[in-house]
């Protein structure tokens, strides 16, 4: 007996065929890519150690100078065992600073006079004076 093949036995053995190849080139395909990968590990590491963006750097910068502002207030706070003068010269300045602020002196310095301008009553707005002095026109400025 001869077999006889039909054309519905010839297009799944096509399918079959085509199928296994698929198979095997997703294989190799796999193999290649993790090869690939492999290989250019190194000089993807060197990409990803490269310099911070300027908002990075500035981050960076702000935080150490936090870091920095810290650790000098906390060494800044300094309290002396002893003060720097003599007590009974301490007391004495004390003193004279407390009856100096009772009659409501400044040591050192004149009292400061109010000014004639600080005196005038203070009614006008900025567009009244821009108007009236430099000609610009009301409607403009608002």
């Amino acid at each position: 007996m001869h077999a006889r093949f039909t054309k519905f036995d010839h297009c799944v053995a096509y399918a079959a065929f085509v199928a296994g190849l698929v198979g095997i080139v997703v294989q190799l395909a796999g193999m290649l890519a993790e090869q690939a990968v492999a290989s250019a590990s190194p000089h993807l590491t060197q990409w990803a150690n490269s310099a911070p963006s300027r908002a990075e750097q500035r981050q960076i910068e702000v935080a150490s100078i936090v870091e920095r502002e810290l650790e000098t207030a906390s060494l800044a706070t300094f309290v002396p065992d002893a003060p720097p003068l003599p007590l009974h010269v301490l007391a004495a300045q004390m003193d004279l600073a407390e009856v100096a602020d009772v009659r409501g002196e400044k040591r050192g310095r004149r009292a400061r006079q109010p000014s004639v301008a600080s005196a005038r009553p203070q009614g006008r707005s900025a567009a009244d004076v821009f108007g009236r002095n430099f000609g610009v026109l009301l409607m403009a400025s608002r």
